[in-house]
Parts: C-alpha cells; structure tokens; sequence
C-alpha cells in the first residue's frame, strides 16, 4: 500500500516501488548532458541526489539492501560521466561519498547512510509513541541519537581509512579538498563570470578533488602522469604570476571597500635603481599617518610542498594531511619572514595559500581579523578560490 509518498507490503512490492522511483532519477539524470557540466553538477549535488532521501528512513529495505547499492551506482555513473574520465578508481566510492568538508563530492551513498537514517527514524518513532501511549512516562529519558551523528561518526572512520591509504600527495590534496577555499569552486553558484568554467575546465576539477590522472601514465614532459603532476609539469602553460595577481588585486580592492589604504607592488627601496624588491600589499592609516603592515604573497601546490614535509616527517603516514600541510606551510611563511627580515621594519606578515586553498596559521589569523571589517567576506573568499584553481584547471590534460 502506497502512503505519504512510501510504501508498505511484501518485498517485491517495496523493490518495485523503489525501482520506479529510480526510473523518474535516471530520466532526471540523463538530460544532464544538455547543460554545460557546472550546471549539470549544481543540478546533481544541491537537488537530483536528494530525490530519494526521504526513502531512506521510510521505506523497509532491511531485507533488500542491494537495491541501494543499485542507487547508488546510478548516481556513481552520472558522476564519472560529468568527470569525463573512463578511469573507475578504488577511491571513488569513498571520495564521492564522503561531505564536502572533509574533501569529498558530498553525494552521500544511499547504502551507507540507510541504516542509520532507518535507526534514527525508529528510535525518534519509538520515543513518540512512547508519550502517546504512555503521556505519565519518565521525560527525562537521554535525548534521541540525530541521523547525523550516526553518519559522522561513520565518515570520520572513513576518511581516517581513507588518507591512511593514500600517498603523501593524496593526503594533502584531501585535506585541500576540505577547506573553505576549497570547497567554493565546488559549491558556489556561478552568478558571475568570474565564477564560471568552461566544461573541460570543471571535468578538471572534479579530476583534482578525486584524486584522478588526466591523460597517458607518461605525461608529455617524460614524467609520470600521477596525480598532482599538471601542477607542476614544465611542459604546461605557466599562469602563476596571473594568479598571483589575481589574489593580490582581490584582497586590494576588498580592503579599499572596507576604508584601508593600500599600495600595490610598493618598491622596498625606491631611491636605489638597483633594488627591485616590492611588496604585494602595503597596507596605510587612512589619515595618512603612514604604513602598518606589509604582506607578501606566495602560493605553493602541494606537489611541490610534498618533497620538504616527507623530509621532516618520518611517520607521515600517520600524520593527518591537513597537519602535514600546516608544517609545509608554515616553512615558507618562515622564508619569507627570513628573507624581509632586515628589510622590512614594519609589522610584516606572510600570506602563504597552498594551491588547493589551505592557508598557513598566520594567514589564517590574519583573515580573522579582516572578516570583521570587510564587506562580503565570503564573496572576497570565493573570488580567491577560484583564482586559486583557475590555474589548476587550465593546466590540467584531460583524457583526449
């Protein structure tokens, strides 16, 4: 008997209903292709995956659990068509399934999480029909376990399986993955150009976040074409001063809205010609009382960070990623002050991104401190992270 959008009643009669319901998804899912691939992906993640979630506290499939595993290799397929890519990888289960924040896709798999979303229901079920039943019973009862923390609990064993297994590019390009600069070419609406990419450009993405090789195993330079590799082949079109440029001028022109005063590439020594050292941002007491702080910009892939952390860092397989990416970052923060140090006298503070969006803890507390005075901080942060990647993704050889 169909009711409130579920079913109840033998086996065949819930498999059917729910392979029904399939049929109206991969109608929804095969029309994808008519858009160009970030639509089809915001099309996918924030409303197709969702069409049967209801289901999973609602419908009884305890004893048909392979009908999810059916699901969810519906959604897998229209994943690995949007990456573009024939590779079918032992990591993409885990990577598509697993939360934005901790570096996956986000498009939760239907077999995992249905148990938890059936124990959920049936305790909170329980609880209700306790009180109706029973309206004198004890309501200082513990409070009822929520779905999600049964599924975090689940994804936090996962992702630790998960980097465990991984290489030391892996582990950092995971952790990347989960950052809040990370995460916004991912999720953010393209409501401007600047947010916008080009279909070759978003297949690459999806390729950086799953850990995926573009083209032939040798790469065109005569190196292994292993992950991360395009971000730092000789053989690609180098765009790292536009991207450089790019942050510089966003942060700039957001610290101008919020009332600062700030110089550009300001020579360190404008009365010797010979001097050609410049800081990014030179950052002025709006009454003209001079400079405060300079800043220096520089960003590092994790390709090229990964050599210096495997050097100090005997267990780093041990190690979780983000913490590896820290020390990394934290070593060129420490060049950069070494290198200013008799140079510059002012408060001066490095701003060290890694390519996929991690920031060094000075960075980060200087962001802090910038939010609460910047307009549409979070429009500024966005803008960065697709500077960031926009060189990723151009670089990136996709499979011809």
């Amino acid at each position: 008997m169909e009711l409130l959008g579920t079913v109840v009643g033998p086996r065949h009669v819930r498999v059917g209903f729910l392979r029904r319901q399939l049929e109206v998804v991969k109608r929804k899912l095969s029309r994808l292709r008519l858009v160009r691939t970030q639509y089809a992906w915001l099309l996918l993640s924030k409303s197709f995956q969702a069409s049967l979630r209801h289901l999973q506290r609602s419908l009884d499939l305890s004893d048909a659990g392979d009908e999810w595993h059916r699901v969810d290799d519906v959604f897998r397929s229209a994943i690995r068509e949007l990456r573009g890519s024939p590779r079918v990888l032992p990591t993409d289960e885990d990577l598509f399934h697993l939360p934005s924040y901790q570096g996956g896709l986000g498009i939760v798999s239907h077999a995992r999480v249905a148990p938890f979303a059936r124990k959920a229901m049936a305790e909170q079920a329980g609880r209700q029909l306790q009180l109706i039943l029973h309206p004198s019973s004890d309501l200082n009862q513990p409070p009822i376990t929520q779905q999600r923390t049964y599924t975090d609990v689940a994804n936090a064993v996962r992702y630790k399986e998960l980097s465990d297994g991984l290489d030391l590019y892996g582990k950092l390009q995971l952790a990347e993955n989960g950052t809040k600069l990370g995460r916004k070419p991912l999720t953010s609406l393209p409501f401007e150009p600047g947010l916008r990419f080009t279909n070759s450009e978003f297949k690459a993405l999806l390729h950086l976040r799953t850990l995926c090789p573009g083209e032939a195993h040798i790469c065109h330079c005569g190196q292994h074409n292993t992950p991360g590799h395009d971000d730092i082949c000789r053989d690609r079109v180098q765009i790292k001063t536009w991207r450089h440029d790019k942050v510089r001028d966003h942060l700039a022109s957001y610290l101008k809205a919020a009332g600062v005063s700030v110089s550009t590439e300001k020579k360190l020594a404008p009365e010797d010609p010979h001097n050609l050292m410049r800081m990014d941002l030179v950052l002025s007491h709006a009454n003209g009382a001079g400079a405060y702080a300079m800043h220096d910009i520089t960003i590092h892939s994790a390709s090229a960070l990964a050599p210096y952390i495997a050097s100090i860092t005997k267990d780093w397989q041990q190690k979780d990623g983000m913490q590896l990416l820290r020390a990394g970052l934290s070593h060129q923060a420490a060049k950069k002050v070494d290198k200013y140090r008799h140079v510059v006298s002012l408060d001066f503070v490095p701003l060290v991104f890694s390519a996929g969006g991690a920031l060094s803890a000075h960075t980060m507390d200087l962001f802090k401190a910038w939010r609460s005075i910047v307009p549409s901080w979070d429009h500024l942060q966005r803008l960065i992270a697709f500077a960031l990647v926009r060189k990723r993704v151009t670089n990136f050889r996709l499979v011809n």
